[in-house]
């Protein structure tokens, strides 16, 4: 189609005006949060602009194509200075924002470089989806040393979309650029040089208490993850819910505030409770919406109060809390699982080297060596200096890469998503709940028996994502039940994502890292719940030891099965021992389950290792096999996307180099630990990881396999969340 469609003329104008405030020394005023004190200063930094102004003003709008940025999008350019002796951690955000609402979506565009002699370093993007807000933060935390100086471009611009556009003509845009500095950096960082973790809206950041064994509201100004220490940092998402039926608002849902209602609806006398204002007792007691409360409110209270489902999204009755009151908590505000609907955990962008091994089967594999790298800055070496089967050099991991950019032949053949990454968020849990409300938690049944389309479509739904069935375009319109946004992408893991985790585990920063386990237990340990006749497994269970070192009588001392599985389990993700075959937990054992992890600590990725076979969107050849995909929806078109790995070559279940991506460990991690190994192929054509819970040694998080994409009881999957 013509690129010329819907082109608009533009007429640019910049206004010259000032944006600094002159301070105090370091100390103009003092931010606090949560009992941190974080001092902001103006009067050390200098914001000088090439052309004299802080402000961005379009008077006429002209939709252009990503590949026209450079050349044709609003821009500016300005430098920062940190003139202290100090260090500075520098905020940029986008303020006094002035456009039509046409303009505040997800179309707008902002792209932030660092200009350093000549070349342009993508520091983040972003949109103009505000709503009616008038300040826009881009990023935060931007380390200046003493008397460092750094240069910056603004990119601003709206994208064409090759649909009417005509509404948008003559929309007009300002904005003025801020730059504020603090002593100390607005979130945490710890010392491993990992990216922090950029939330969703709708994530809340968490910490385990090990004391309650509860997972609490994290302080993101104190240490709430450390990669040193092998503590990866986790996110959740809460459910929303109806914060009815605690009529006398004393912090429970019970009896008396049944009564309260009964007593309301036959007449009696109710005194002067401010319950008894009819308004407030309809706010408070009308489960149903009905407009009166009544008998049929107090039947639905009851059963929420009995752990019963209602039709009604009612809050825990012990606690409760709905969304808002979790997202405005206070840190260390314990948070009922039964309010968490998902969990994930932050995977930031690294490059890495293999010492050793490669391809080569080894049940004592080498330390993956990881580095991690700053922002979007790309430090390892290019694909063509730094081959599949080399040791030598450094190698950005692709699922943190544009693979839009970044490829052999074409789009995508090397993985990737279409712009770099900071870091990817990976669901902690195997995939469980329903196909239209999906979860990730621990101690739940797996999500099992879809095909591979259905899979996806599936983990679309926590960002209120849909395919469509024609064309396989995916979009994104935001979900309430999880609080996510249309801004953020939820989709079934690839081979490449599997890897960036399985690697990372095997670097100092995962299980292999961690001073607490040796020997053979570096592995990962195996979930080993399972029923034969149903193939049913349990989220984050582990058999207290890597797969084929777990007989039962070995665990259970007055039972004789050298059988390695039970239908629950042997040990809970916080390291519960399992009665005997049974749901119910016993004794805590230290390190029996959180061995199961990623980490070897709590914080780490579960179900890596047995549990259901997970199924992964790689996929040889664009064949769809029984996925129940076609040719015309494969997600973003059966040619190569950032939804799934195109392999192509010689089509076989043996793993070779030649047909393998750097990073997706199938060739280069090829039988470590002795795990399985097998590759899709034209019969077999999509791609499986982990192995079963009865899989035994074969299993592990260096398992793949080849399978056609069908519905099967023993397969399930995982979701990767881009923020």
């Amino acid at each position: 189609m013509d690129k010329t469609l819907n082109k608009k003329v533009v007429v640019i104008s910049v206004i010259a005006v000032v944006a600094l405030v002159i301070g105090i020394s370091l100390a103009i005023f003092i931010v606090r949060r949560t009992g941190n004190e974080h001092a902001f200063t103006s009067a050390n930094l200098t914001l000088n602009f090439g052309d004299g102004s802080a402000i961005i003003r379009n008077t006429g709008i002209e939709p252009i194509y990503e590949d026209e940025v450079k050349s044709l999008a609003t821009t500016k350019e300005f430098t920062i200075q940190n003139t202290s002796n100090k260090t500075l951690y520098v905020t940029l955000s986008l303020e006094e924002i002035t456009a039509q609402s046409e303009l505040k979506s997800e179309l707008f565009h902002w792209d932030l470089y660092e200009t350093t002699s000549g070349s342009e370093t993508l520091v983040d993007s972003g949109n103009f989806n505000v709503g009616s807000e008038t300040t826009l933060d881009m990023i935060n935390d931007i380390t200046f040393n003493a008397n460092q100086t750094k240069n910056y471009k603004l990119y601003v611009w709206l994208e064409e979309t090759l649909e009417d556009q005509n509404a948008l003509q003559g929309l007009s845009f300002s904005s003025r650029i801020v730059a504020k500095g603090y002593l100390k950096p607005l979130q945490y960082r710890d010392n491993s040089g990992a990216n922090a973790p950029k939330l969703a809206d709708g994530m809340i950041p968490v910490v385990y208490d090990e004391t309650s064994g509860n997972w609490e509201v994290a302080d993101k100004f104190e240490e709430w993850y450390n990669y040193d220490k092998q503590w990866w940092a986790n996110a959740v998402t809460i459910r929303d819910c109806q914060k009815q039926g605690d009529i006398n608002q004393d912090g429970v849902i019970d009896q008396t505030d049944m009564n309260i209602i009964s007593q309301h609806e036959v007449g009696l006398e109710c005194g002067n409770f401010d319950y008894c204002d009819e308004e407030v007792m309809l706010e408070r007691g009308d489960i149903t919406g009905d407009g009166v409360a009544d008998s049929e409110d107090v039947l639905w209270i009851g059963r929420a109060i009995e752990g019963l489902e209602t039709p009604y999204p009612l809050c825990n009755p012990k606690e409760p809390m709905n969304r808002a009151d979790y997202e405005n908590a206070e840190a260390g505000t314990p948070i009922s699982m039964e309010d968490i609907n998902s969990m994930w955990v932050w995977i930031p962008r690294y490059k890495y080297r293999i010492p050793s091994s490669i391809g080569v089967g080894t049940s004592t594999p080498p330390q993956i060596d990881v580095v991690f790298e700053s922002g979007t800055n790309t430090t390892g070496s290019t694909l063509s200096s730094c081959s599949i089967t080399s040791t030598s050099c450094y190698y950005t991991h692709p699922a943190f890469r544009d693979g839009s950019s970044v490829y052999k032949t074409t789009a995508y053949d090397q993985g990737g998503w279409d712009e770099e990454l900071e870091g990817i968020w990976v669901g902690k849990f195997e995939t469980s709940g329903s196909a239209s409300t999906p979860t990730i938690k621990p101690d739940v049944t797996s999500l099992r028996n879809q095909t591979i389309s259905a899979q996806f479509d599936t983990s679309l739904k926590f960002a209120g994502g849909t395919r469509n069935t024609s064309n396989g375009e995916v979009t994104f319109s935001g979900n309430s039940t999880y609080g996510l946004t249309s801004s953020t992408d939820t989709h079934m893991m690839k081979n490449t994502e599997w890897g960036a985790v399985a690697y990372l585990s095997q670097s100092k920063y995962g299980k292999m890292g961690n001073p607490n386990y040796s020997g053979t237990n570096k592995e990962i340990y195996i979930n080993n719940s399972g029923n034969t006749s149903n193939n049913n497994t349990y989220t984050g269970r582990s058999g207290g030891g890597p797969g084929g070192s777990t007989p039962i009588n070995g665990t259970y001392t007055n039972q004789t099965s050298t059988t390695q599985y039970t239908t629950y389990g042997f040990y809970t993700y916080d390291d519960y021992l399992l009665n005997y075959n049974t749901n119910t937990k016993g004794e805590k054992v230290e390190g029996k389950g959180i061995g199961a992890s990623t980490t070897g600590t709590i914080y780490g990725i579960y179900d890596m290792s047995g549990g259901t076979e997970e199924h992964t969107m790689g996929n040889w050849s664009g064949t769809v096999g029984s996925s129940g995909f076609t040719t015309s929806n494969f997600p973003g078109g059966s040619n190569g996307s950032k939804y799934y790995e195109k392999y192509t070559g010689t089509s076989s279940y043996k793993i070779t180099s030649d047909k393998s991506i750097k990073g997706d460990a199938t060739y280069e991690t090829m039988s470590w630990y002795s795990d399985n190994a097998s590759f899709p192929f034209a019969s077999s054509p999509w791609s499986s990881r982990g192995g079963y819970y009865y899989t035994s040694s074969y299993a592990g998080a260096f398992f793949s396999l080849n399978n056609s994409g069908a519905s099967y009881s023993g397969y399930g999957f995982r979701v990767a969340l881009i923020p």
